[in-house]
């Protein structure tokens, strides 16, 4: 009977492995995440800074016109990557699956698997998402920042 007990036991174990595994890459994506909005923040008040201190000399240069243009489109890309989206958590909700509560250790842990490495599949996607936006966010901004101040050097030089 104990030879039996013995490879349930190490199968049981190994998924345990399985699923610390599985929640450690899903932090990781957070983690990730939350470094993507803290970069997408950045860019953000970098924008709203160079706008609110440019606006008042907006004088017919078309160059300043311009890039306050793409600057407010970085604005935008940075505002829908940091747009709120459902977030997902590894951990099952009792009352949504009553069902969990019946199950043995090993069914129970393989659930736990297949739901948290679904909830990395998501998270992931998200992540991805918001990556794209702060990357255009980013480019946007460089190239309005360059504009903006090339227009605002050449018009100090001509007067």
């Amino acid at each position: 009977m104990a030879q039996k007990d013995k490879p349930q036991t190490q199968n049981v174990e190994g998924l345990r492995a399985l699923y610390t595994g599985v929640l450690q890459n899903l932090h990781m994506i957070q983690y990730s995440d939350y470094a993507i909005e803290a970069k997408t923040c950045a860019v953000l008040a970098a924008d709203l800074v160079i706008i609110v201190l440019g606006v008042d000399r907006l004088d017919g240069h078309h160059m300043l016109y311009a890039g306050f243009i793409i600057l407010v489109v970085s604005l935008i890309c940075a505002i829908i990557g940091l747009w709120p989206r459902t977030y997902y958590t590894a951990a099952v909700r009792v009352r949504d699956n009553p069902e969990d509560l019946e199950k043995q250790n090993r069914d129970l842990l393989l659930q736990l698997i297949i739901d948290a490495d679904n909830v990395c599949d998501k998270t992931e996607h998200e992540r991805q998402r918001k990556s794209r936006f702060y990357i255009w966010s980013v480019i946007f901004f460089g190239l309005g920042a360059v504009l903006s101040f090339l227009a605002l050097y050449t018009n100090l030089k001509l007067v």
